[in-house]
């Protein structure tokens, strides 16, 4: 389950690599900075209890924000795929993240705040 935390934090640094504005890469930032205090708390819950109840309510709240920022970095600028001459100076300018990143961010970014961490790690416990 540490493993998928992990890799939900790569894919956000593989996000941050693309062109967005200030705000938003600081909230990916953010966002990198709790992830790794919970991968490392999980990392040494796991190896003292490995059939721990946490991990197994975390880990779809990292799947899911992993597959969401894996679809960004997936999806090449369009502007890569112009040929046309009168298009040639389009691949200079700097590819701006579609609207569609930018209220995608925001979402994925909901899935995985320390608040809803919080309600998992509460759900996991027994009555």
């Amino acid at each position: 389950m540490a493993k998928e935390c992990r890799d939900a934090i790569g894919t956000i640094n593989l996000v941050k690599g693309q062109h967005l504005d200030r705000r938003t890469i600081n909230q990916l930032e953010d966002a990198t900075k709790h992830l790794t205090h919970v991968a490392v708390f999980l990392t040494n819950l796991e190896e003292r209890h490995p059939a721990n109840g946490i991990s197994g309510h975390l880990r779809p709240l990292f799947v899911e924000a992993h597959d969401g920022f894996s679809l960004m970095c997936s999806h090449p600028p369009r502007s890569q795929f112009t040929v046309k001459l009168e298009n040639i100076a389009e691949k200079f300018k700097s590819p701006k993240a579609s609207r569609s990143t930018r209220q995608m961010i925001p979402e994925l970014l909901k899935i995985i705040e320390p608040e809803n961490i919080a309600k998992r790690i509460k759900a996991s416990k027994p009555s």
